[in-house]
């Protein structure tokens, strides 16, 4: 389920209306390498680590690299038994982070009517919607510029490689976190790769490494 759940992000289908067309010039290195990973590219290394805080709040972690130099993290956790997974990713160029996205789902209700024995019903269709939110460092890592999409939940139609296509559109958007914070989330899980064992089937905790 981990596995599944993870690369199921790697195939996402085109979805845009009147947005702004993301600035893929600038991050095409971080969509060939999600690529390369989807693909499962044989010179990237995968290892993974898992943590446990409560019952209901948990999650995992994986770790790419190349050449030895760690360029992508995947945190996925569920901060609560009543809320979905949250996926999170961590782009890496020359030790220095350079692109983090966060995925949510976003679940609405439509009504909608039907006929059932000449009576009339109605009821609700459930939909599921992933918001993307994209945020790029800087070349000084002290500021952000933020781009949004929305992302249908539906496995099977995923599109593998869309990541690479120069057509994939996103909104400019508002920074939902500081620049530090994120920072201070990745330099946690980069920690956690030497700190966070496992003992006797035992899971530590991802906030209790000091």
């Amino acid at each position: 389920m981990r596995q599944l759940f993870l690369y199921t992000f790697f195939f996402i289908i085109h979805f845009g209306y009147c947005q702004q067309e993301f600035p893929a010039s600038e991050q095409d290195n971080y969509f060939e390498f999600l690529h390369r990973i989807a693909s499962k590219d044989s010179t990237i290394n995968n290892t993974y680590k898992r943590y446990k805080c409560s019952e209901n709040f948990f999650g995992t972690i994986d770790y790419y690299r190349e050449n030895e130099k760690l360029r992508f993290i995947i945190h996925a956790y569920k901060p609560h038994a009543y809320e979905d997974t949250i996926l999170e990713y961590y782009y890496i160029e020359n030790d220095s982070l350079k692109t983090n996205a966060v995925f949510n789902y976003i679940i609405k209700y439509n009504t909608k009517s039907f006929e059932s024995k000449n009576v009339q019903k109605f009821g609700a269709e459930k939909i599921t919607e992933i918001q993307e939110d994209l945020s790029i460092f800087s070349p000084k890592m002290n500021s952000l510029n933020c781009f949004t999409r929305m992302l249908p939940s539906d496995g099977e139609s995923w599109i593998k490689d869309a990541y690479l296509n120069k057509l994939t559109l996103y909104k400019k958007a508002p920074c939902k976190e500081a620049a530090v914070e994120i920072l201070d989330k990745y330099n946690q899980l980069r920690k956690a790769e030497k700190k966070l064992i496992t003992y006797h089937r035992t899971l530590g905790c991802l906030f209790h490494l000091w």
